[in-house]
């Protein structure tokens, strides 16, 4: 972003980047948020931060971060405030692993009532008052800070980008959730309400819910009372109350707000002079300090790695700590599947080694498949099979100072990455995306066509649904490399105009404009098999069976005609109305514009993986590794789950699917066979996967029609209960 130099990448999401920057103009330190999509917005957005935007510049109060400087640039806006240190409210609560006690509760509800007044006073919303966006310095003063979603979307449109976290869900106001376009400050009192909710109970609001249960019980309900918290006042309990009623006309203004927590305040003899407020929670950050730093992580620390069917957990714990599974969205490991209790089993690092305590499950934990009784424990140790309801993962355990330094490598030349190199690349994409997008459609329209779509990326090509002059519509894969590049690419990807096959979508033509790639293809409707999985979720396994079939059969072809650096996964893979009408899409270009869509768009720290272990470049692809690819994405549309990820440049292969109870067996061990990390155990040509496909579709139909995911079943009493418990007394926690 001009005039900012870039330090450090704080958080990055769906909707855009937060960094760390420096003001050229003055020197002083920022917290640089960047959003895309503002051009994309409605008139009356943009107008709303238009008016904000000279609102938040004037503002001046102690406990509202400065805002320095906000603007827009093509299709980007960002917010440039005050860079406050110390800690969110939330690494506060983690830390204290309860509720605050009620003298720094209401020493934050004064603080953010403060804010509030000020914010109401200017016409200004925050609109994500949060835990996440409340910063608590040393010395107990509290910053609002995370300002700019008055240029945002909607809460749908949001939550479906990902932009939203569940876990802050809970912060929304009913109206929030009902009509966006009714939003007042008083959406920011309930905010308010509910974080101090949290702060009192140690418990989110409407945290025991998946999230559609969360949106209606704000809408509908009122969360479960306090009273039931040991020792609170009953004057901090009417605050709350106050503050979360549902009838916005019901809540008080936010100079009432504060009136009322000064009165709390005094009543219950919490308020001791003036700065109160800010020694109280001082102590309390200097209580947690002192608590954390007892041990140091890496003396008895513990990396602990959960290798499972879907999805690959690593955690470190120090000594004394411990992480939950279950399936709430506020368990360190969530797992949303019906056989998993909301709060299932917690892990330990103990003066006895890693151990697991199952937390009174009703479908029970395992490990080697022997039952941990309810409440008792049971010690892990790496190769150990951990079974949480009907989920299965393998144990790695690694002490800390075992650990070796690791480098992260650029995956297409191999150069070694620092961790500037990488904050500095993560910094620069959205100024490059929202920069190269606006010129590719200039390009687009330069040549003829009207973008109706604008379709999600993968690698660099950015993709777009256009419609020509005579209102045909074409799929159209745009990527900025230069004009003697763009000129290689194309003579290279010229033999994909050749290619013609019922499960290929067809490339009609390769053109080259002011440095940009544009390769069209058939316009042909339909979702990706990655966005039918995020909307509709997994297919049935009949209809994986029949897309193993075909894709199959289309790769067989691409072989015989001597292309084999074809990439199969998700994102590449078109669905028509049936499985039976699906195709590949980009089969045939430059094996170079290929590997290249095998990265991200940013340099994530995690990543789904669909290649074989042993593939260095696409160009090098064989019938083994396309066994692989497809495999993995058909294992992707049963489960909705790749079978490997890469995190921070290190590969994590999953369990297989034999592990799956709920797959018919003869495909669960086809699938497994076919994404074996080992080639020497993977099936050795397409036809050794696709003539199983179609047997196990003759002749298993039926059980693949019904075949669906784990159920509520308990187990049955074939496993032997623990007799190796560890003492239950180590594991006790302010929340048992």
């Amino acid at each position: 972003m001009p005039g900012f130099e870039t330090l450090d990448v704080l958080g990055e999401s769906s909707s855009g980047v937060l960094l760390r920057a420096r003001e050229q103009r003055s020197g002083r330190l920022c917290a640089l948020r960047i959003a895309l999509g503002y051009d994309q917005l409605d008139p009356l957005r943009q107008q709303r931060f238009a008016r904000e935007s000279l609102a938040l510049r004037e503002l001046a109060q102690p406990n509202v971060a400065a805002i320095y400087d906000l603007g827009t640039q093509g299709p980007l806006a960002w917010v440039a405030e005050e860079f406050v240190g110390g800690v969110t409210l939330e690494e506060l609560l983690k830390a204290k692993r309860g509720p605050l006690e009620l003298e720094p509760a209401l020493a934050l509800a004064l603080q953010l009532s403060e804010a509030l007044v000020a914010l109401e006073a200017a016409d200004v919303t925050h609109l994500d008052l949060s835990p996440e966006t409340v910063r608590i310095t040393s010395d107990g003063e509290v910053k609002l800070c995370g300002f700019g979603l008055g240029f945002e979307g909607s809460l749908s449109e949001r939550l479906r980008a990902g932009a939203v976290p569940v876990s802050r869900v809970d912060y929304l106001s009913p109206e929030a959730i009902e009509d966006a376009s009714q939003l007042s400050c008083k959406a920011d009192l309930y905010s308010m309400g509910a974080l101090l909710y949290r702060a009192l109970s140690g418990r989110s609001p409407f945290g025991d819910r998946e999230l559609s249960g969360r949106l209606y019980a704000i809408v509908h309900e009122a969360p479960q009372p306090l009273i039931d918290v040991e020792g609170l006042p009953l004057q901090a309990i009417e605050l709350v109350e106050r503050f979360m009623e549902r009838d916005p006309d019901d809540r008080p203004l936010a100079v009432d707000a504060l009136a009322w927590v000064e009165r709390a305040a005094t009543e219950c003899g919490v308020s001791g002079g003036q700065g109160w407020e800010r020694e109280a929670l001082a102590a309390s950050l200097a209580e947690v300090k002192h608590e954390t730093t007892k041990h140091k992580v890496g003396e008895g620390g513990l990396l602990v790695s959960l290798r499972g069917t879907d999805r690959t957990v690593e955690l470190v714990l120090a000594p004394g700590e411990h992480f939950e599974i279950g399936r709430s969205p506020d368990a360190e490991v969530t797992l949303r599947a019906r056989s998993v209790s909301r709060r299932h089993v917690r892990i330990v690092n103990s003066e006895q080694g890693l151990a697991a305590k199952d937390l009174g499950s009703s479908n029970g934990t395992a490990v080697n498949d022997k039952r941990v009784r309810a409440q008792r424990a049971r010690r892990l140790k790496s190769g150990d099979m951990l079974r949480v309801g009907e989920r299965k993962f393998e144990v790695h355990v690694t002490p800390l100072q075992d650990l070796k330094r690791e480098t992260s490598r650029c995956q297409l030349c191999a150069s070694e990455l620092s961790l500037f190199d990488i904050r500095r690349e993560r910094a620069r994409c959205p100024v490059d995306w929202g920069a190269s997008e606006a010129r590719l459609r200039a390009t687009l329209e330069e040549r003829g066509f009207t973008v109706d779509r604008h379709l999600p990326l993968l690698g660099f090509f950015q993709r777009y649904e256009v419609l020509d002059p005579d209102g045909h519509r074409w799929r159209v894969g745009a990527a900025e490399v230069g004009q003697q590049a763009a000129r290689e690419l194309r003579e290279a990807s010229a033999p994909a105009l050749e290619l013609s096959h019922p499960a290929l979508l067809a490339v009609t033509s390769l053109d080259v404009h002011r440095g940009c790639l544009v390769v069209v293809s058939d316009g042909r409707e339909g979702l990706t098999l990655a966005e039918h999985v995020a909307q509709h979720g997994a297919l049935n396994a009949a209809d994986v069976v029949r897309l193993g079939v075909r894709l199959a059969d289309a790769l067989e072809f691409l072989i015989g005609a001597g292309f084999a650096h074809a990439l199969v996964r998700p994102e590449l893979v078109l669905l028509g109305e049936t499985p039976e009408a699906a195709c590949l899409m980009d089969v045939g270009l430059a094996a170079e514009l290929v590997d290249a869509e095998r990265t991200r768009r940013c340099l994530a720290s995690k990543q789904a993986c669909y290649e074989a272990p042993e593939l260095q470049s696409v160009a090098a692809s064989s019938a083994p590794t396309l066994v692989y690819a497809l495999g993995a994405t058909l294992s992707f549309a049963l489960t909705g789950s790749p079978v490997a990820e890469i995190r921070r440049g290190k590969r994590f292969d999953y369990l297989p699917l034999t592990m799956i109870e709920w797959i018919p067996p003869s495909l669960a061990e086809l699938l497994a066979q076919a994404t074996s990390p080992d080639p020497a155990q993977r099936l050795p040509d397409l036809r050794a996967l696709s003539n199983p496909l179609r047997t196990i579709l003759g002749s298993d139909e039926r059980e693949l029609n019904t075949a669906s995911g784990d159920t509520l079943e308990p187990f049955e009493n074939t496993m032997s209960f623990d007799t190796e418990d560890i003492d239950p007394n180590l594991f006790r926690s302010s929340e048992d």
